[in-house]
């Protein structure tokens, strides 16, 4: 089926049915106004299909600033489908020569796979560009950064980002706003979770950094994070630790994290063990050194003269800044390690004692996997109570299940069918969660579990249906898909979507989660392959198919939020190309981002991959389209005089003339500038699906500093002299891989972004406005499911009270179906579809117009795909 023809019959019929606005000037950059088709053939719907924006509806999405510091100064970076596909056996074997004796935090880095962007560190400023166009484009309100381990905020990542951001916004990015959360666990997570809100409050919220991209909930600025953290806090933290000493010895080592900026304090003491620990170091030390500005991940050390064998305690404390103490997941039985002085309930820290003699030996630690913890230097009681009436608290709920265990509290990630959060005024919800998977099967009972246990709830599962069985299932989405029927049933304020960025993975041994009945010999938490993982942002591996999550979030946020209506095309106009007139009444106006071609030159993960990227050329900002029976006119601007016409891959033009991505490539028809243009510019038609092209005509162009003009012939586009067009096209200059579509991602600039296109459509102005109605639909209607196979629910709502009806349409503009429940009432309405005809037959497979028809009116038009 052609989406031309589709599109057509929809507009046909929605002009029958909904009342045009007067054609206003759109003068930022709007993507509601373009369109992508993903590799499977999934179109982003249009206003159509959505209605109007819906007020008060928010997307946040969980990110990960955390490829940063310690977590990316490491070699090598091991990617995890890559060491399974040379070595698959090595999964059963911890020992394994392809694990090099690395986690994700020492001796080497683990990914799941490699981001489209490469092995990137957040605070590389051409990835957080780029991140900020994607999220906008996407709607994404909000991004959660996640600072839920051990309190650790990432600062180094975060304020990069803001600085980043800040300067989008400038050239026009809505980049989603910001906010954090904190230790979710519970509330008695005091050394996490209070050193986050401290640490926050102290470098970003009281100076008031950024504030306008702060993501601000009921009034004040949100914070994800349990406020009872601020109530009986210690003066200060301390780590300590009861060994034994076999012989005589002279020296103490302690190996301290600064996070990266080599900034901090920390004093390390030895003490005679006097029986418990307070009592141990409640008098003076045999020894004490202190640590001014030490650099990260040094082996702090206390020297002493000779002390005999016998038990002590050596003490860190009096810290600054962020800094603390490495502590391995391991256990030894002849240490007590203690934090606060309360023994630490699982591993020992990495420190080693110098025996006479005989040199160093660990004591405990030593072996990865290790875990920073934060050891802060004490809080100010006036700036506590400071945060205590600055933040909306939000606490978080880490299980997939349960549900909220207090009326405050978000979820981050669960198990189909999910719950509301936070009930609000309307006798709804705040917030509902949306997952790409879960790390969680029915052993666990939907808890968390190892990703690589058996039956876990990937991409490709559905609580409804079980496991897509077919080859690369896992690309289609089927759990998120189900996970945001959910979140629109729920219809909250806020959907959270989990995730963007995560890639990070550690490697545990024999980890049980929440369910001591899995534990599996190598353990991965949070990813473990295409399947078992939970990233949206595109994955480099997957090829054409790698934005194909990223797409869905696209068109799954636009049926959410709704959509804003692009100006209508304005009437035919004759345009004299080379005049620098003509153009300033012509709409509607194409707009994207300037700014944005920003070179790349940033070290990645570990210490021997940079990441350079200098095709960033000619800044595209504006594009516009006019029409007259005999030629079809393109108008191009860029922010900068354009760069000579001989450049690689200068200023092209790619044109989707008929809407369907089953032809030309990628759907794209025609091509101008794929050569350098002479006295004219070369149109090229795509011959089949590759990066094939053969001459079309010869167009005239005409350059004038910043503006290309192009005057193309209709007939050359197969266009008759008449026709109402509707199509799609880009821009893209310094695409360099000829024939991937992702290179739009990566490289020069393109117009719109990645695999989005602009939207020409004539026939939107056509027809007549119809009489005001007496009574009024809202133009917010919706189904969900949408895919659906057994039934779908419309939504929509009165103004006014009376007789309403869907009327369900064949993509020829049959009529199959009415449906009428009677009299509604003012407000929310509900209207469920079974999929069959009006003689109860089920539909086949296919794309259909549901109206809403209201008495003495219309309301408006809405598509539905049924899937079987």
């Amino acid at each position: 089926m052609k989406n031309k023809l589709l599109l057509s019959q929809i507009l046909t019929i929605a002009i029958l049915a909904t009342t045009l606005s007067d054609s206003t000037a759109q003068s930022v950059v709007n993507s509601d106004y373009w369109s992508a088709t993903d590799a499977l053939g999934r179109s982003t719907p249009e206003w159509l299909e959505t209605g109007e924006p819906r007020d008060g509806k928010y997307i946040a999405i969980f990110y990960h600033t955390w490829h940063t510091d310690h977590h990316a100064e490491f070699d090598p970076v091991m990617n995890l489908t890559e060491i399974l596909a040379d070595s698959p056996e090595a999964i059963d074997d911890w020992n394994h020569p392809a694990w090099q004796g690395n986690n994700a935090t020492t001796g080497g880095v683990f990914t799941w796979d490699e981001p489209l962007f490469g092995y990137y560190r957040t605070t590389d400023e051409w990835v957080l560009r780029k991140h900020a166009e994607m999220l906008a484009d996407a709607g994404v309100d909000v991004v959660v950064f996640d600072a839920s381990n051990g309190g650790v905020t990432w600062k180094s990542s975060y304020m990069k980002l803001l600085e980043v951001w800040n300067q989008a916004r400038k050239d026009g990015v809505k980049a989603p706003q910001v906010a954090f959360m904190l230790t979710l666990f519970s509330p008695e997570e005091v050394s996490g979770g209070l050193v986050g809100i401290y640490e926050l409050y102290k470098d970003l919220y009281k100076p008031g950094l950024y504030s306008d991209q702060w993501f601000i909930w009921k009034g004040k600025p949100f914070i994800m994070a349990y406020p009872e953290v601020l109530e009986d806090f210690p003066t200060e933290d301390v780590a300590g630790m009861k060994f034994t000493a076999s012989a005589s010895f002279t020296d103490i080592d302690v190996n301290c994290p600064s996070w990266a900026n080599n900034i901090g304090n920390l004093t390390l003491s030895l003490y005679t063990w006097e029986g418990d620990y307070a009592t141990s170091v409640s008098g003076d030390p045999l020894a004490s050194q202190t640590y001014e500005d030490f650099t990260d991940n040094a082996f702090l050390n206390v020297g002493f003269p000779e002390q005999g064998p016998g038990e002590y305690v050596w003490e860190l404390n009096e810290a600054t800044e962020v800094v603390g103490v490495w502590k391995a997941q391991a256990e030894v039985d002849s240490v007590i390690s203690y934090f606060n002085g309360v023994e630490v309930s699982s591993g020992d820290y990495n420190c080693r004692i110098k025996y006479l003699g005989s040199g160093y030996s660990y004591m405990a630690g030593g072996n990865p996997p290790f875990d920073p913890i934060q050891i802060h230097g004490g809080f100010d009681q006036v700036k506590i109570d400071e945060i205590k009436e600055f933040f909306t608290f939000r606490p978080g709920q880490s299980d997939y299940v349960n549900g909220p265990s207090r009326d405050d509290q978000w979820g981050w990630l669960e198990t189909y069918p999910q719950h509301g959060y936070v009930g609000n005024e309307t006798d709804g919800y705040e917030q509902t969660t949306v997952g790409v998977a879960q790390n969680a099967n029915s052993v666990s009972g939907g808890h968390c579990c190892s990703f690589n246990a058996p039956d876990t709830y990937g991409r490709s599962f559905t609580m409804k249906n079980g496991w897509d069985t077919r080859e690369n299932a896992y690309l289609w989405g089927a759990n998120i898909e189900e996970q945001w029927e959910r979140a629109m049933e729920i219809d909250p304020e806020v959907v959270w979507v989990t995730g963007w960025n995560e890639w990070l993975i550690a490697r545990w041994r024999n980890w049980a989660g929440c369910s001591d009945t899995i534990q599996v010999e190598n353990s991965f938490m949070d990813g473990f392959d295409a399947e078992r993982s939970r990233d949206i942002e595109p994955v480099k591996s997957w090829g054409e198919y790698g934005d194909a999550y990223y797409l869905q979030l696209v068109s799954q946020v636009r049926r959410f939020k709704g959509m804003e209506r692009q100006d209508s095309a304005s009437q035919p106009t004759t345009i004299q190309i080379g005049s620098s007139d003509g153009w300033n009444d012509v709409k509607p106006e194409f707009r994207h981002y300037k700014g944005n071609t920003l070179e790349r030159n940033h070290p990645g993960k570990g210490q021997s991959i940079v990441y350079t990227n200098t095709t960033g050329r000619n800044d595209i900002v504006l594009a516009k389209v006019a029409r007259d029976n005999d030629f079809v006119y393109f108008y191009v601007e860029t922010d900068g005089a354009l760069s000579p016409v001989t450049d690689y891959g200068w200023m092209r033009l790619f044109i989707d003339i008929d809407r369907d991505k089953q032809s030309g490539w990628e759907g794209y028809d025609f091509m101008i500038n794929r050569v350098t243009p002479g006295a004219k510019a070369l149109l090229e038609k795509n011959v089949g699906d590759d990066w094939v092209w053969t001459k079309a005509d010869s167009v005239e162009y005409a350059i004038t500093d910043t503006v290309l003009e192009l005057k193309i012939p209709r007939s050359s586009l197969g266009l008759a002299p008449e026709e109402e067009v509707v199509f799609e096209f880009k821009w893209s200059d310094n695409m360099l891989e000829e024939g991937n579509i992702m290179d739009f991602y990566v490289n020069g600039d393109v117009a719109p972004g990645g695999r989005f296109n602009f939207v020409y459509n004539t026939e939107s102005t056509t027809g007549t406005k119809p009489a005001t109605p007496v009574m009024e639909a809202s133009l917010n209607i919706r189904n969900y499911p949408n895919p659906f196979s057994d039934e779908t629910t419309f939504e929509f709502t009165l103004i006014g009270g009376g007789d309403a009806s869907i009327a369900i349409y064949s993509s020829t503009g049959q009529q199959l179906r009415v449906l009428t429940p009677g009299n509604m009432s003012p407000g929310n309405n509900r209207i469920t579809w079974d999929g069959c005809d009006e003689r109860g037959n089920p539909l086949n497979q296919g794309i259909y117009l549901c109206r809403l028809m209201v008495e003495n009116g219309s309301g408006t038009v809405c598509t539905v795909l049924k899937i079987r």
